[in-house]
């Protein structure tokens, strides 16, 4: 009888953050490409805003559209590690999740995603230098 072999498989579980904190009551340090790629994403939902012929289902898909793209180059060029990595992600994915709501067809879950979105990217100076 040949002896059973055993593979040991050792898995590492990070402690991610779940809460949006401050860095011990300071803001998080970011670079400069997450810096540029916040304010365009402040300045795609500012433009919208202007336009009253924007608050229809199919001009908030094209937004929603368009901010997931922005979302995708912010997460592909992140280059954060640790702590100020994790808090990023704990920032952004409510405004992930709110850009996939407006996608849908109901202009009300549409219209309350972009006001939630509109008000979670003003805390980016709050929390993040």
């Amino acid at each position: 009888m040949q002896p059973e072999h055993v593979n040991i498989h050792h898995e590492v579980v990070h402690d991610t953050a779940t809460e949006l904190v401050l860095h011990n009551g300071e803001r998080w340090q970011v670079d400069e490409t997450t810096i540029h790629s916040m304010r365009l994403l402040q300045a795609i939902l500012q433009e919208h805003a202007f336009f009253y012929e924007n608050r229809t289902p199919e001009a908030y898909q094209v937004l929603g559209q368009i901010l997931q793209e922005e979302m995708q180059q912010v997460n592909t060029h992140c280059t954060l590690k640790g702590e100020a990595h994790d808090m990023l992600h704990v920032y952004l994915k409510p405004f992930e999740e709110d850009a996939k709501l407006l996608n849908g067809n109901s202009l009300a879950t549409a219209s309350t995603a972009y006001e939630r979105m509109n008000d979670h990217i003003q805390l980016f100076d709050t929390y993040f230098k």
